[in-house]
């Protein structure tokens, strides 16, 4: 049986562990953050030892998750970097590249750390994949499943029929247990992939920056459901109520922000995320039949 360990929980890191002992696969989520990269890698060593990781997946290209990825790459170089064949193609541009950094010193800044210079043609995926496609991992299987909502490129795994790594499409839950939605490109497709999620009946749920849920039942997905649809209730209330972006973006952040429990979570990507939200939720918001 394969074990599956979060790294990194108390700032709420995206990384997970999925390996088998003694032998088996050796498989990384999201590396994460830049400015937390090394003592990433540090708990991961403590989990696994000196194994070199067989394959590390990439749910989608955001800062946040692949920021630490040129790190992992020298550390680890045998690795196979999977994506998406969008989320590929996003991190080989120039324009992608410069924002990851820029977010990253920020993220760094933020927790009053210094941001190591990275050797940037390093972030990049080695292989792409496809929505359906399944993957063979060290003799595991790992199938590909596209979530997309909070990013167009945004993918789940499904590793070995019991093990699923969410995307962020799910959103996911602040330290205190508040829902934080994520549903930068589509709610609806949020929604949809959230259903997807829950159709497969997985035994254990990596829920990024969160952890690993065993036996997730009806009360775990509840949960998401019920925060995803309240969130966008709040959030078109926000919207009616204001019209001055900058109070909107106030009043989001006094609800939905929470930088001291989320390790290098700056305003300023807050502000970049939840502005395009709303311009999400007013393509998508019903016609009003009166």
């Amino acid at each position: 049986m394969l074990k599956a360990i979060h790294i990194g929980s108390k700032d709420q890191t995206p990384t997970f562990v999925i390996y088998g002992e003694p032998a088996g696969p050796f498989i990384l989520t999201d590396p994460g953050m830049a400015w937390r990269a090394g003592k990433t890698m540090e708990e991961i060593i403590e989990v696994i030892g000196g194994r070199e990781p067989d394959a590390m997946l990439l749910t989608h290209s955001h800062y946040d998750h692949a920021g630490a990825l040129p790190y992992f790459k020298e550390k680890w170089p045998d690795m196979e970097v999977i994506a998406s064949g969008r989320a590929a193609e996003i991190l080989k541009k120039e324009k992608a590249r410069a924002l990851i950094r820029e977010l990253s010193e920020d993220a760094a800044r933020s927790v009053g750390a210094q941001l190591e210079d990275y050797d940037v043609s390093l972030l990049e995926a080695d292989r792409t994949v496809a929505d359906g496609e399944t993957v063979d991992i060290s003799g595991t299987s790992v199938n590909v499943i596209a979530t997309p909502g909070h990013t167009k490129d945004s993918t789940s795994y499904y590793i070995d029929g019991s093990i699923l790594v969410t995307s962020e499409s799910m959103g996911f839950l602040n330290l205190d247990g508040s829902y934080c939605p994520q549903y930068l490109v589509s709610a609806s497709d949020c929604e949809e992939s959230l259903n997807k999620s829950k159709a497969l009946g997985a035994d254990r749920v990596c829920v990024l920056h969160n952890g690993v849920t065993k036996s997730p039942g009806p009360e775990f997905w509840a949960r998401f459901e019920n925060g995803l649809r309240d969130s966008v209730a709040f959030m078109y209330d926000v919207m009616a109520r204001c019209e001055e972006p900058q109070e909107r973006l106030d009043l989001l952040a006094a609800h939905f922000w929470r930088p001291e429990e989320y390790g290098g979570w700056p305003r300023s990507a807050f502000d970049i995320n939840y502005t395009a939200m709303m311009k999400t939720l007013e393509r998508e918001m019903p016609e009003n039949d009166g």
